[in-house]
């Protein structure tokens, strides 16, 4: 069995995957070189995670700034990802001393 063809890159390719690297998944840009996903992820692998998580980055940013303008959707969805808030106002934290709920009435 042959060796897989080695792929070589134009600059104008690499600037296209360096462009489009943050909002592309990894078989997106393969499809688009022409190329296998598995040659697209050792290639530009480790490009593709920095990419990703500037992105992460910025959208929370994005996120905080939202919630500091007071949007109630982003407040609530914020509590629930970094307070453990739930739509049952139960709050199961490690952290917190003893058993602590809000929302039941007796």
């Amino acid at each position: 069995m042959a060796r897989p063809q080695k792929h070589i890159f134009t600059d104008s390719q690499i600037a296209w995957v360096e462009e489009h690297i943050k909002f592309a998944s990894i078989k997106d840009i393969a499809a688009y070189l022409g190329i296998p996903h598995e040659t697209c992820r050792v290639r530009f692998g480790v490009l593709y995670q920095k990419a990703r998580a500037e992105k992460r980055v910025e959208l929370a940013e994005l996120q905080w700034k939202a919630a500091e303008n007071l949007n109630p959707t982003m407040l609530i969805w914020l509590g629930k990802q970094d307070l453990d808030q739930t739509d049952d106002g139960i709050i199961n934290r490690e952290d917190l001393v003893g058993e602590v709920k809000f929302g039941e009435i007796k």
